[in-house]
């Protein structure tokens, strides 16, 4: 599988991890697993770390959106970070900002995971 997830920090921090590009059902399939581990609670940080995988296809943005629809009254309540990989990664973020927000649901986009990091860490 091409994504997993952590638990970060003592538990403050959710991490996805992005070792390759997942499909929409892999992705599905860890956060569905995310949010039922006992350690997932509401308000818990999120970050997603794609820095290393390339970018990813419109219609994985429109199935994550999706997704975030569906679980809309729990993720808005996370503080979430993604970071990308590059321009076009960059690019299709943004695309998932618009996407997201017509949901309710925010994340800001960082180049570095120390930065993701530190803005989480820090409440922006």
């Amino acid at each position: 599988m091409d994504v997993f997830y952590s638990f970060d920090l003592p538990g403050e921090v959710l991490t996805i991890h992005y070792t390759g590009e997942p499909t929409i059902e892999e992705w599905t399939e860890t956060m569905e697993a995310a949010m039922a581990d006992p350690r997932f609670r509401p308000g818990i940080r999120m970050l997603l770390d794609r820095h290393l995988v390339g970018t990813p296809s419109p219609e994985f943005v429109r199935g994550v959106a999706e997704f975030v629809g569906t679980h809309r009254a729990t993720l808005a309540q996370i503080r979430c970070a993604i970071v990308v990989g590059g321009p076009g990664a960059y690019g299709m973020a943004r695309m998932g900002q618009a996407l997201l927000d017509f949901h309710g649901v925010t994340f800001e986009i960082f180049d570095t995971p120390e930065s993701a990091e530190a803005w989480l860490r820090d409440g922006g």
